[in-house]
């Protein structure tokens, strides 16, 4: 009968996890929307992690002065039709030291949305990295975008292998996991009272 009850809480605790990962990854399926990167690099003045969707050539101007203001002479902004085009950037935000990266992967119509993977590598322990503040960011344009669009963050291992990570997916997975055993535990207990 013990036996019976443990293959059972195996079995739940397994449908559990594969369940929860199907839901954690996303398997990027719909339309890939082709864009070409403005610009990217490690070192910029703008300080907090963001992402940033631009329509507006003022919005633009605004944003390019503000991630080069530490930059002499100061690049050109460079001229975007905002027409035809939408400009997407990922700013990673202050980090204490090198060996940080942030990049735009893909870009997904997914039926009445549009889907931004960004992918964020961070320094193995053990690397050796600059010993300099970084401002990781990621400029790209595509084509105009009127759709809602949804960031979705994902850190990068050194093999450029995307693991995703979204804290709601994993209170869930948690939940489930406390549940089923939860469910094992009063199993075991109402055979201990048999």
């Amino acid at each position: 009968m013990r036996t019976t009850y443990a293959m059972t809480f195996i079995t739940f605790f397994i449908i559990t996890i594969s369940g929860s990962i199907f839901i954690i990854y996303d398997n990027g399926e719909g339309d890939q929307l082709y864009f070409e990167t403005i610009s990217r690099g490690y070192f910029c003045d703008h300080m907090n992690k963001s992402d940033y969707v631009i329509n507006a050539h003022q919005e633009w101007e605004n944003l390019w002065n503000l991630t080069f203001s530490n930059v002499w002479p100061m690049p050109i902004v460079p001229t975007i039709n905002f027409t035809e085009n939408t400009i997407i950037a990922s700013y990673l935000g202050r980090k204490l030291t090198g060996g940080y990266s942030i990049e735009i992967i893909e870009i997904v119509e997914i039926d009445d949305q549009v889907n931004v993977r960004v992918g964020e590598k961070n320094p193995k322990k053990g690397d050796i990295v600059t010993q300099a503040i970084t401002h990781p960011y990621h400029i790209v344009k595509t084509n105009r975008i009127t759709k809602s669009i949804i960031f979705k963050h994902f850190i990068i291992d050194s093999n450029n292998h995307i693991i995703p990570f979204n804290i709601s997916l994993v209170i869930l997975f948690s939940l489930c996991t406390i549940c089923g055993i939860v469910f094992y535990i009063g199993l075991k207990n109402k055979i201990k009272m048999k």
